[in-house]
């Protein structure tokens, strides 16, 4: 049984019903348009089952079998990595969990065909209600389905670090995103990252996966890259405002991907509350030292321990305060530029 040391998101098969064939101009011999459902056709049956593998990542004992080449981890390192202090009290928190926040799901698929080669960029945005995710095409996540995965990871490495007083953790591996339709025949061992930070009531981390595919479609060959991101929240949260006399602040960390570049980005958050009697809240996050976001995350209005604003790809915070003494917050942001997480303790 997979043991679940989350270290990232989700689950692939928004935004083209694969089941359907392509249109009957994709299949008369215009490369351009047939890679472009292809891309999407194995993009988005892949966002479900990436999401799923960023979540287990790091804490799948028995996952194996990926048909990489890459070395992964001995039965006695997974063991010692579910079995360290810190996973354990992850693990709890996972137990406790009644909240799932996402990012929407970025993809970035390239295909060659026929002698042609295009781009493009997908996109799924979401929204979440508990411990349940939709699509803006319908598709639902639950919490259920990320500690659950029925998917093939090889695990390569993982190390255990501390940032801004959260325990985090690196992780690298392979995922089996071969898969087999009408018509359809994919053949794709991506490599994947993922990072995660959590405290004592909530969890946060970022993904990606990045590498080739190939095919054939209709018995035409085809042949690509493809590099995707999502970035989740979960835990406990409050369910109430903080109170007090004054203001109150919450430092910690920041962590990004680029949605165009697809690498890693580190960074700090800041989130304060300057009147708790008149509760409205400010988030600053700084990637690289440069601040990002939008003047809609100042003076955000906080209902029952949670802040939102702006839309996913653009301009988009979502945050909750966690813990019943509200010592600890964590949220997801997606701008025009970075996807990522942040967590931060009350100062």
């Amino acid at each position: 049984m997979v043991q679940t040391v989350m270290v990232s998101p989700y689950s692939p098969g928004w935004l083209l019903d694969v089941a359907q064939p392509a249109p009957r101009a994709f299949q008369v011999g215009y490369p351009p348009a047939l890679c472009i459902h292809i891309g999407k056709t194995f993009a988005m049956r892949s966002i479900s089952k990436l999401a799923i593998a960023f979540f287990t990542l790091s804490l799948s004992a028995g996952c194996g079998g990926g048909g990489g080449s890459s070395p992964t981890l001995s039965e006695d390192e997974l063991d010692r990595i579910n079995n360290d202090p810190r996973v354990i009290r992850l693990e709890r928190i996972v137990e406790r969990t009644d909240t799932l926040v996402t990012t929407a799901a970025h993809a970035d698929v390239t295909l060659s065909a026929g002698g042609e080669t295009v781009h493009e960029h997908i996109l799924s945005r979401t929204s979440c209600a508990g411990t349940r995710c939709t699509s803006d095409l319908g598709e639902v996540l639950t919490l259920n389905d990320l500690l659950n995965p029925t998917i093939d990871i090889d695990l390569t490495a993982a190390e255990f670090t501390s940032r801004e007083g959260f325990d985090a953790i690196d992780t690298t591996g392979r995922i089996d995103l071969s898969d087999t339709l009408p018509g359809l025949t994919l053949s794709s061992f991506p490599h994947t990252k993922t990072f995660g930070a959590w405290g004592q009531h909530g969890y946060a981390s970022v993904g990606t996966i990045d590498g080739p595919m190939s095919g054939r479609y209709d018995g035409a060959r085809f042949s690509g890259d493809i590099a995707y991101t999502i970035s989740f929240v979960v835990g406990d949260v409050a369910g109430t405002n903080p109170v007090g006399v004054g203001g109150a602040s919450w430092q910690g960390l920041a962590q990004a991907v680029s949605t165009r570049t697809y690498s890693e980005r580190q960074g700090t958050a800041t989130i304060s509350i300057p009147d708790l009697a008149n509760p409205t809240v400010t988030v600053g996050i700084s990637i690289d030292g440069n601040a990002i976001g939008s003047a809609s995350w100042s003076d955000m209005p906080l209902t029952a321990g949670h802040f939102q604003a702006g839309r996913q790809d653009r301009d988009f915070v979502n945050g909750h305060f966690f813990g019943s003494d509200h010592s600890e917050t964590y949220g997801v942001f997606d701008t025009s530029a970075y996807a990522g997480i942040f967590a931060a303790r009350k100062q």
